[in-house]
């Protein structure tokens, strides 16, 4: 193997790492700012509604 695909290797994630990262911030859910954004907007479509 060339030392630039031994570099590449150690540079970008393999994709079984990159999912279980993925599925990390997915289970953590969204940051507080944006839920409460996300909650006003329902609310906002509801009394338009």
């Amino acid at each position: 193997m060339s030392c630039a695909n031994e570099r590449a290797r150690e540079i970008i994630p393999r994709p079984q790492a990159r999912a279980g990262q993925v599925a990390e911030r997915i289970e953590e859910g969204p940051p507080e700012e944006d839920r409460r954004t996300f909650e006003a907007a329902i609310r906002i479509i509801e009394r338009l509604c």
